[in-house]
């Protein structure tokens, strides 16, 4: 992991649109456009999503399934469901601030005042080397991804 690195690169999306909000079971993926900069981030971490005080979405919501009427394709739970809620709220708005912690969580602030808090969620594994917890791609042209762990 390349720490100042992945500040510089994260930090990048200012200023961007946030052209798409996409999720692959819990991982929830943001797809950004500024110019000829494209990225995306795909978390995997504990990730929230408000306004005005209020939760909206939260990466837990996935473990609220709809046991009564199935679930065979992992979407008929409070995630999924409350994700196509906001995001077409969401999408088509611009990052006005991006904030990376010491501890490598992010703040993005967009600007309909919406914010997406995406936090780290694993200490360190007494099972595992490292997990994965967000993984940050530049544009196509730049082949370096940018994985943050535990």
């Amino acid at each position: 992991m390349m720490v100042n690195n992945v500040m510089l690169k994260v930090e990048d999306v200012n200023n961007s649109m946030l052209t798409r909000i996409k999720l692959f079971a819990n991982m929830l993926c943001l797809n950004f456009a500024k110019e000829d900069f494209t990225s995306s981030l795909h978390i995997q971490c504990f990730y929230r999503i408000h306004k005005n005080n209020q939760v909206l979405v939260t990466s837990q919501d996935y473990h609220t399934f709809d046991y009564d009427n199935g679930d065979e394709n992992g979407t008929n739970n409070d995630l999924w469901k409350n994700i196509e809620k906001v995001s077409n709220q969401i999408e088509g708005n611009l990052v006005t601030q991006v904030l990376v912690n010491d501890l490598k969580d992010i703040s993005l602030f967009l600007s309909n005042d919406f914010q997406i808090d995406i936090l780290i969620s694993n200490s360190k594994s007494n099972f595992e080397n490292m997990i994965e917890q967000y993984r940050f791609l530049p544009s196509i042209e730049d082949n370096e991804h940018i994985v943050v762990y535990n």
